[in-house]
């Protein structure tokens, strides 16, 4: 949409660090007023079993805040954050948000690049100090900038967080583990995905002609389980 009316969208990619050990108990309790008890029932009182050939050690008492292998700390921490999302767009206008657990992508469309980066700036600035309020952190590491647009030339023009780090633009990003490009083309992905399955057929040929003979019948039935379909990626077989 942004494209059809000579738009360039601009989007900021942030990771929440450690997402699942940075969920405090008062602030759920805080949120959750409806459901204090069950979340409470839900982080206190937590014990752990070790068992070792068949010799099982004495529960043991363990204190953390929620734990990443629970299903309901998923439900827990999208919770959490859902504040962060309502305090940006309370004080940025037009300025939209994606997230997935703790993938969060921040963007803008606008015709004015540099306005844009202003934008995604302070949208930056009010996350990090949300952040910092409710004992949440962001990978530096994992965070990235790229301008979707079909300019021939690519905009370089790079966001400095206020905690001086320096997020320069790319061509290339990959999120949920889908391979964007700046011109949304999808090309990078279908390469990319085209490259995978050609190295996993190729390793599932040298299976079937080494000492485990693995016929075709069974090499293709293990190709197809091993492998997501590649007819769209235009492989042929």
């Amino acid at each position: 949409m942004a494209k059809s009316r000579e738009n360039t969208l601009i989007c900021l990619l942030l990771n929440v660090k450690e997402a699942f050990d940075h969920v405090t108990l008062k602030q759920l309790i805080k949120i959750l007023i409806n459901l204090i008890n069950w979340v409470k029932c839900f982080l206190q009182n937590r014990v752990i079993d070790l068992a070792f050939d068949d010799e099982r050690q004495k529960s043991k008492e363990i204190i953390t805040e929620i734990s990443q292998d629970s299903s309901i700390s998923l439900i827990l921490f999208l919770i959490y954050i859902w504040y962060l999302f309502s305090k940006i767009r309370a004080k940025i206008e037009n300025l939209q948000s994606l997230s997935y657990i703790d993938d969060v992508a921040l963007y803008m469309k606008r015709k004015n690049i540099d306005k844009n980066v202003k934008t995604l700036k302070n949208a930056a600035k009010i996350a990090f100090t949300w952040a910092k309020k409710n004992a949440v952190q962001f990978d530096d590491s994992k965070s990235e900038l790229i301008h979707f647009e079909s300019h021939k030339t690519t905009l370089n023009q790079m966001i400095i967080l206020f905690n001086n780090m320096i997020i320069k633009s790319k061509t290339c990003v990959r999120w949920l583990e889908v391979w964007l490009n700046r011109k949304l083309n999808f090309k990078v992905h279908v390469q990319t995905k085209i490259a995978t399955v050609t190295r996993t057929l190729h390793s599932l040929f040298k299976l079937m002609n080494s000492e485990w003979e693995l016929n075709v019948k069974s090499g293709k039935q293990l190709y197809l389980t091993c492998v997501t379909s590649i007819s769209d990626y235009d492989v042929k077989i």
